[in-house]
């Protein structure tokens, strides 16, 4: 792995105003977007088209307006997929709960069949669109490893461009996130492989970079690490 092969995405302006306390205006949102693409971040993880008619307006704005792919996230559903199409974004992040706690306690879905099954209809509907297809495991480090098996062969199969492991409660230690990262890469070969680390236990960016030693290479972070509860892995 050299740093020639890694794709950088930056998460502050969606998960920055997670953070208790944050909110960014429109007009910062912006100002943002503009510096970080300056600086040379090629992709922005940049809203959630469902959350608000100004998140809409920002993301409408802010595709096209530098030379960094604008990217949305959206839940597993067809109608937040066809909403981030319509406002131009170039990217989705299909966020799939991958463990039996948040399918079951988030999603309602006692059939791991029936998950599977939406995210099949996700990655192809994003697709059908002309949009690249991130399939973000969601809570992988807390499932299974025949659930998330199974999860990121259902995305492959339905033509993920790529797939993101993510820490969502930040429980994994270094040696955790190069195991879990280094059995996607046999398991699934041949996919560009992205983590989403949680600092809930201050190892958010060392999670990171040991993914990266065992092959990924798409990561996430953010501005000074804001994000969600105790943020994300550091930008710097």
């Amino acid at each position: 792995m050299t740093a020639s092969h890694l794709l950088l995405v930056d998460c502050t302006l969606r998960e920055g105003e997670q953070t208790a306390g944050v909110w960014f205006s429109k007009a910062e949102k912006l100002a943002l977007l503009d510096a970080l693409a300056g600086a040379g971040l090629a992709l922005l993880d940049a809203g959630m088209p469902a959350v608000s008619d100004e998140e809409r307006s920002f993301l409408r704005e802010a595709t096209g307006r530098t030379g960094a792919r604008i990217g949305a996230s959206v839940r597993a559903l067809l109608e937040e997929v066809d909403l981030a199409a319509e406002v131009g974004c170039d990217e989705l992040f299909l966020i799939c709960p991958v463990s039996k706690l948040h399918r079951e306690t988030r999603l309602g879905l006692n059939s791991e069949d029936a998950m599977l099954r939406r995210i099949d209809a996700v990655v192809r509907r994003a697709r059908s669109l002309g949009r690249t297809a991130n399939v973000v495991a969601e809570d992988a480090s807390r499932a299974t490893w025949p659930e998330l098996s199974r999860a990121l062969h259902a995305a492959v199969d339905a033509g993920a461009d790529r797939l993101f492991l993510c820490d969502t409660v930040g429980i994994w230690t270094p040696s955790r996130a190069t195991s879990c990262v280094s059995q996607v890469r046999e398991e699934v070969p041949g996919i560009p492989i992205g983590v989403h680390c949680h600092d809930d236990l201050g190892m958010a960016t060392a999670n990171t970079i040991a993914a990266l030693e065992a092959g990924a290479t798409v990561p996430t972070a953010t501005i000074n690490g804001v994000g969600e509860r105790s943020g994300n892995a550091s930008l710097a």
